[in-house]
């Protein structure tokens, strides 16, 4: 009995570490939608006051945008880490 007991607790140990893994390797992704909700609503706020009536417009693609930023930075990261390794490969071969 009490060995079921354990492999529940592990169990639940298991996925509350698969969450935390999950969660810290989205931590940019979870923090631009936690963003772009935080400002949204006060971009459409200022959009009505600039337009004088409701209308859905380029502000509600706030939480979108965040997202292609980070996509955008994790991307142009990326890239540069590929140089990097082209640039020490190159001055490599130069050295022998």
């Amino acid at each position: 009995m009490q060995a079921k007991k354990k492999r529940r607790n592990s169990g639940a140990r298991t996925v509350l570490y698969t969450l935390a893994i999950g969660i810290w390797y989205y931590r940019w992704y979870i923090l631009a939608v936690l963003l772009g909700a935080f400002f949204t609503p006060m971009a459409v706020k200022a959009a009505y006051a600039a337009r004088g009536y409701r209308a859905i417009g380029g502000e509600v693609l706030l939480i979108p945008l965040f997202v292609l930023l980070v996509k955008l930075v994790s991307l142009v990261k990326q890239l540069f880490e590929m140089l990097a390794e082209c640039v020490d490969e190159e001055s490599e071969e130069q050295d022998v």
